[in-house]
């Protein structure tokens, strides 16, 4: 389940149901959340060194993968705060980033809407609405329960985006 099988992101795997993070500090971190209405969870372990954790919580929206990184970081004698990896900022040319905008949806009913407010990007999903910044030619970051989230846009040779992939999820534009 740890090993890499599809790219989700820079230097960031998914494997059979598990986010891999390879080279965190000289170690592989292996983890998998998720939150429905009233709970959130984070689960992980470190491979090399036998640590384990799980963040286990009874309110939706908590940011349970970013204490589930606090506690490793923790045991590995990091900062506690220390992110997993930050998204490079990138400065886009203007209008570049108005071809991500749109709808997508996913078979299982995720949807999330990328669009314009003035020279903001912004991306609303089924509970809120958060700032996007660029961070290369196909990625969009921001920022949530106290971790960097990124959304990564396919586009087809015609230069037309077909799909952004959020977290695990792969949402289809349809508008």
């Amino acid at each position: 389940m740890r090993q890499p099988v599809v790219e989700a992101g820079r230097n960031t795997y998914y494997g059979y149901a598990m986010q891999i993070y390879p080279g965190y500090e000289g170690i592989t971190l292996v983890s998998h959340g998720g939150s429905l209405p009233g709970v959130a969870s984070h689960f992980g372990y470190v491979p090399e060194k036998g640590i384990a954790a799980a963040v286990l919580t009874n309110a939706s929206g908590a940011p349970s993968k970013a204490l589930w990184l606090m506690a490793v970081n923790a045991a590995l004698d990091l900062p506690v705060d220390q992110k997993l990896r930050p998204e490079p900022y990138w400065e886009a040319p203007p209008g570049y980033v108005e071809k991500y905008c749109g709808t997508y949806a996913s078979a299982e009913g995720a949807r999330i809407r990328v669009f314009g407010d003035g020279p903001k990007v912004l991306v609303e999903t089924a509970t809120e609405t958060l700032e996007l910044r660029p961070s290369d030619e196909r990625r969009l970051v921001h920022e949530a329960q106290g971790q960097e989230e990124v959304l990564t846009f396919f586009v087809r040779d015609d230069g037309k985006v077909w799909a952004v992939r959020a977290g695990s999820r792969m949402l289809r534009k349809i508008e």
